[in-house]
């Protein structure tokens, strides 16, 4: 597999939805337990998870796995991303974005993964890549009042996923409410052929 590197938020993002879309499936080994990269018998990488895609196979070691990425200590898999896309210049946000991407992988199944995508473009092309959280009357909250469910396109991310698969939203303030999400659906799966 070629590696491309990337240089901020929405490139990470659109590579990593572009090679789950054509992945089809979750890196997993033998017990169904996700990986950043899956080997074959000659020893070839051959899946790849979403924060697996952003690493580099020469900044990969298999002590990465079993280690969830986590922003808060800069562990192992945070580091391997900054050390193969030196121009990205890491943020707590960008690390949030990686989680909540790996969470796709790892927790939705990935025939869903389109639905969530094609959802997620869709408030990209309405709102721009710079979504900030709103209060009701469109006043951007400070950034403590909705540190506890992320900012921006994490929030975005976990508001389809918990539609999709609650069939509601729980954080008010959202331009991406229940009602949005409804609209997105429908026209997702007009988009994607699916049956309305």
């Amino acid at each position: 597999m070629s590696f491309n590197t990337v240089t901020n938020d929405e490139e990470a993002y659109q590579t990593v939805r572009d090679h789950l879309l054509e992945q089809k499936e979750q890196a997993s080994d033998e017990n169904g337990e996700c990986q950043y990269l899956v080997m074959d018998s000659y020893n070839e990488v051959y899946l790849k998870c979403a924060v697996g895609v952003l690493i580099n196979e020469l900044h990969y070691h298999e002590g990465l796995e079993s280690v969830a990425i986590d922003v808060a200590t800069r562990n192992g898999p945070y580091n391997a991303v900054g050390e193969s896309n030196p121009r990205w210049e890491l943020t707590t946000e960008s690390g949030r974005l990686m989680k909540d991407l790996q969470e796709i992988h790892d927790d939705v199944n990935s025939e869903t993964w389109p639905m969530i995508f094609d959802m997620v473009d869709q408030a990209y092309d309405e709102f721009g890549f710079d979504i900030t959280i709103h209060d009701e009357n469109d006043i951007v909250l400070p950034y403590s009042d909705y540190e506890r469910s992320g900012v921006g396109w994490t929030t975005v991310i976990k508001q389809i996923r918990q539609y999709l698969r609650w069939g509601n939203v729980d954080l008010d303030g959202t331009k991406v409410d229940n009602e949005w999400c409804e609209t997105a659906k429908e026209k997702a799966k007009a988009e994607l052929g699916l049956m309305t």
